[in-house]
C-alpha cells in the first residue's frame, strides 16, 4: 500500500517498536487521518488505485463505507472530491448494520440518506486532500499499515493519542524521533503542537524507515 507523499507537514514524528500496536491507536484511525490524493477519480481508485487496498478486500471485508457520512453502494460510481471524509467499515450488528452494508437487501430503507451520485464530467482532475476513518476490524487489519507508511494528523488528534499511548511509548522498547533527532517521551509531550499539522510513522523493529 503507497500512500501518496503529503506537503503542508509541521512536523514529523517517527515510532520505531516491536510491535505497531498501541493504546489509542484505534481511536486515532476512527477520528481520521489525511492523505494527499488524486481528485476527480471514483472512490475504488482512490481506495485501490492509489492507496493500494485489495479490491477483494475492499469488496468481501470492507461491508460499510461512507462518504460524508452517507452510505455508499457503488465504489465504481462514487466520485471524491477535496475534502470529502471517506469512512471504512467491516458488517456492523444489527438491522442498522444490514441496512448501511453496500450493496445489501436492506439498501432501500436508507434511500434518502444514501451518497447522491456525482457528475464525473464536471470535475476537473486535481490534488486535495481527504480524511480516512477506519472502525473495527477494518482498523486493526488496514490500520498498521497505513501507519507503517505514515499519515498526516492534526495537532488534536495527536496530542489525544499520545496522552493514551505515553504509558507505553516511554518504555526502552519504544524510540520516539521528531524531525529525524530521537526525543523522549516527556519531552514530545511538552511541545507546542497549536495548528500544526504532523506526520506520524509507525514501524516495526527491522522495518525500512521511510
Amino acid at each position: 500500500m503507497e500512500v501518496p507523499s503529503n506537503n503542508g507537514i509541521d512536523l514529523r514524528i517517527d515510532v520505531h517498536s516491536s510491535e505497531i500496536v498501541l493504546p489509542g491507536l484505534q481511536g486515532l484511525l476512527a477520528k481520521g487521518f489525511l492523505v494527499q490524493t488524486r481528485m476527480g477519480g471514483t472512490l475504488s481508485d482512490l481506495l485501490c488505485g492509489q492507496l493500494g487496498i485489495d479490491s477483494d478486500y475492499l469488496k468481501h471485508r470492507v461491508q460499510t463505507l461512507f462518504l460524508n457520512s452517507s452510505p455508499v453502494d457503488d465504489t465504481e460510481k462514487t466520485i471524491v472530491t477535496d475534502g470529502d471524509v471517506v469512512a471504512l467499515s467491516a458488517a456492523m450488528p444489527g438491522l442498522v448494520g444490514a441496512t448501511m452494508r453496500k450493496g445489501g437487501f436492506y439498501a432501500r430503507l436508507r434511500n434518502g440518506i444514501s451518497h447522491q451520485i456525482r457528475d464525473a464530467e464536471k470535475i476537473e482532475e486535481h490534488t486535495g486532500i481527504v480524511t480516512i476513518r477506519l472502525f473495527n476490524v477494518v482498523a486493526k487489519e488496514l490500520g498498521p499499515v497505513f501507519m507503517g507508511k505514515g499519515v498526516m494528523v492534526d495537532d488534536r488528534a495527536l496530542q489525544s493519542f499520545l496522552k493514551i499511548a505515553a504509558s507505553v511509548l516511554t518504555s526502552p522498547v519504544y524510540t520516539l524521533i521528531v524531525d529525524g533527532e530521537e526525543i523522549a517521551m516527556p519531552v514530545l509531550l511538552e511541545k507546542d503542537w497549536h495548528m500544526r499539522m504532523i506526520r506520524l510513522t509507525i514501524q516495526t523493529v527491522g522495518d525500512k524507515k521511510g
